[in-house]
């Protein structure tokens, strides 16, 4: 993973490459956007973050530009360090298991569908759930009483 930080007053951001996320990232501290209702704890994090979700960004250019908005004094060698980094450190795929873990996590959380709606047992799992709980003493049966 890598970070670039820049400062200058009001703006403070932060950009780089996430190799576990395979995407490139934007984080913006702006007072201007900072608002009336907003607690420390709102004001101490990002007002703009790009770059959270697996392959969001492939390329830095997007972010570059929304970048430059906020902070003009950019250097105009970050792209080429950007994309350095993500050669350096390639993009990870995805395991198997990490959209069904993503489901019950979205789910557990309240971001996702519920927890009727993440992925159920299959019938074979059902039964040899069963057959392991006849041979233990228990069945589904016992266990609700």
């Amino acid at each position: 993973m890598s970070r670039y930080e820049f400062d200058q007053p009001g703006v403070s951001l932060a950009i780089g490459w996430d190799a576990p996320l395979s995407t490139f990232y934007l984080q913006i501290w702006n007072e201007a956007l900072h608002t009336a209702e907003m607690d420390d704890e709102e004001r101490a994090s990002p007002q703009i973050w790009f770059g959270t979700e697996y392959a969001e960004h492939l390329s830095p250019s997007l972010l570059l530009t929304l970048a430059r908005q906020h902070l003009p004094s950019l250097p105009e060698d970050i792209e080429e360090s950007l994309m350095r980094d993500m050669v350096k450190e390639p993009a990870r795929p995805l395991s198997a298991d990490h959209a069904e873990i993503r489901l019950m996590l979205e789910a557990l959380l309240g971001e996702g569908p519920s927890v009727m709606e993440a992925p159920q047992r299959t019938p074979d799992e059902t039964a040899r759930l069963e057959m392991e709980a006849l041979l233990k003493g228990t069945t589904s049966e016992t266990r609700r009483q």
